[in-house]
C-alpha cells in the first residue's frame, strides 16, 4: 500500500514538472484540474515536491546579449573559503560555489574583476538546462554507451545549445530589469506586486513575459530523488563536440546545466553518489560509471581533456 502512494506521488510531482516544463505560468486552475485535484491540494503538492528538493518553480536567466552578459571567473586560491565567505557581501558577485578540484572558486559576476589567483574566466554563453527523461539511472547510462560507441565525428552536426550573443544588443530597459529580479527564482509570481509595488503598468508586463524566449533561458530543474540525494560535480570539458556532450548527460533523469566560456564547456551534473564513487568492492572498473565514461570519451577522441571538482557550497544572490 505504502509502496502505491509513493509511486503515486512521483506520477504527480512528474506530470507537474512536465507541465512547468511545458507553460511554466500555466493558470492555477488549469494545473489543479490536470492533476485531478482541487487549487489548494495542488498547491500544497508543489510546495511539498519544492520542500523536498525534488522539483523547482520555473527559473529564467539571462541571455548573454552584451547588454545583459555575465562574467564567468575560476579560481584556484589558497584561501578559498575565507575569499568564498567575503564575496557574500560583494554585490557585484551574482553567483558564487566553493568546490574542491582543479578549480576551488566558481563565480559568476556582473563585470570582470581581476582576482588574482584566476585560472580561468570569459564571459560565458546561455545557459543550456537538460530536460530530465523519466527513466532509471541504468537505463541512462546505457544510453549513454550507445550513444558512444555509434558516434561516428563524419556524420555528427553541432546544434549549438549553449548559443552565444556577446556582440548584440537587447532591448532592456530599467523595467525588465526589475521583472527579472522579480521572476528570476520564480516565474510563477502573481503580477499585481509589480503594477501595486513597481508602478509598472500592465502593457509593459505583457511586453517582458512575451519577450522572455528571446530574452531569458527558462528552466525548470527536477531531482527525483531530491536534491540531496545527489552529488552535485562540475566538469570543464575541453572537446569539439560541445553538444554532442550535452546529448550524453540529456540521458541521466537529473537536470544538468551547460555553458561555454571560450571554447570550454561547463557541465554541471548532480550524479547519485555510487556512479562516482569507489565502492569497498566492485567487479570491473566499469562500475564506476562516470569516471569510466569519461575515460571512454578521451579514449575514443571526443573530448581532449577534463577536469572535474565537487561543489561543496554555494551562494545565489536574491538579485
Amino acid at each position: 500500500m505504502k509502496g502505491e502512494r509513493v509511486k503515486e506521488r512521483r506520477r504527480v510531482y512528474r506530470l507537474i514538472y512536465d507541465t512547468f516544463c511545458e507553460t511554466p505560468r500555466i493558470k492555477p486552475a488549469l494545473l489543479a484540474n490536470k492533476l485531478q485535484e482541487t487549487q489548494n491540494k495542488t498547491e500544497k503538492l508543489i510546495e511539498k515536491a519544492i520542500s523536498k528538493g525534488i522539483l523547482y518553480y520555473p527559473q529564467i536567466r539571462k541571455r548573454s546579449y552584451q547588454n545583459t552578459r555575465e562574467y564567468t571567473h575560476f579560481l584556484k586560491d589558497p584561501n578559498a573559503f575565507q575569499l568564498f565567505t567575503d564575496l557574500i557581501e560583494d554585490n557585484r558577485v551574482l553567483y558564487h560555489a566553493y568546490i574542491t578540484g582543479h578549480f576551488n572558486l566558481w563565480l559568476l559576476t556582473n563585470r570582470k574583476i581581476p582576482f588574482e589567483n584566476s585560472i580561468f574566466e570569459g564571459y560565458r554563453t546561455d545557459y543550456y538546462f537538460t530536460k530530465a527523461p523519466d527513466q532509471s539511472w541504468d537505463t541512462g547510462i546505457k544510453s549513454i554507451h550507445t550513444l558512444i560507441d555509434s558516434f561516428d565525428p563524419e556524420k555528427w552536426n553541432p546544434v549549438n545549445y549553449c548559443q552565444s550573443h556577446l556582440h548584440e544588443k537587447i532591448y532592456f530597459p530599467p523595467e525588465y530589469e526589475i521583472m527579472y529580479h522579480y521572476f528570476k527564482f520564480n516565474l510563477r509570481k502573481p503580477l499585481t506586486p509589480l503594477m501595486a509595488d513597481y508602478k509598472i503598468p500592465i502593457d509593459t508586463i505583457t511586453h517582458f513575459l512575451d519577450d522572455i524566449p528571446k530574452l531569458f533561458t527558462v528552466t525548470v530543474s527536477y531531482y527525483p530523488a531530491g536534491i540531496k540525494s545527489y552529488e552535485p560535480r562540475l566538469y570543464k570539458i575541453d572537446t569539439k563536440y560541445h553538444d554532442f556532450i550535452i546529448d550524453l548527460f540529456s540521458e541521466l533523469p537529473t537536470t544538468s546545466l551547460h555553458f561555454k566560456v571560450r571554447n570550454s564547456l561547463f557541465t554541471l551534473l548532480f550524479i547519485e553518489r555510487e556512479l562516482i564513487r569507489t565502492k569497498e568492492s566492485f567487479e570491473s572498473i566499469e562500475e564506476l560509471h562516470i569516471p569510466w565514461l569519461m575515460y571512454k570519451l578521451k579514449k575514443k577522441g571526443i573530448i581532449d581533456r577534463e577536469t572535474h571538482g565537487l561543489v561543496n557550497c554555494h551562494w545565489n544572490k536574491p538579485f
